[in-house]
């Protein structure tokens, strides 16, 4: 096993030829990453439209975390918000009913956690 980050892939920190050794080993990896149980709830084009939507989830007491990344330059941002465990039912109802400003708007399901959660069971907060 190993990281990506922007395409550079880092050392290896595990290997093994069994395959449930390295899932085993994969979900107790990410079970140490401090947000690999956050869902992300939205990505929008424009900055505005994620504020509007992290002042509701703060006003509504949601711990969340903001994440803004470059889409494919420093010009063309993705500003998301992520939540964790149930609060992301309550926090999607709010992100559903805000109308980005760019016409442009895109949930992204965080798959690969999701599946993850799915396969141990955990999928409660």
């Amino acid at each position: 096993m190993f990281y990506v980050e922007k395409g550079n892939k880092t050392h290896e920190f595990f290997v093994s030829l069994d395959e449930q050794d390295s899932c085993d080993k994969f979900i107790e990896t990410l079970d140490k990453e401090k947000n690999s149980k956050a869902f992300c709830i939205c990505s929008y084009i424009k900055e505005d439209d994620v504020e509007k939507l992290e002042v509701i989830v703060k006003d509504a007491g949601m711990k969340y975390f903001r994440n803004d990344v470059p889409y494919g330059r420093y010009s063309d941002m993705r500003y998301r918000i992520f939540v964790y465990g149930k609060d992301r039912f309550k926090a999607q109802e709010f992100a559903n009913k805000i109308r980005p400003t760019s016409g442009w708007y895109l949930r992204i399901a965080a798959r690969i956690t999701l599946n993850v959660m799915r396969k141990t069971g955990n999928l409660g907060g």
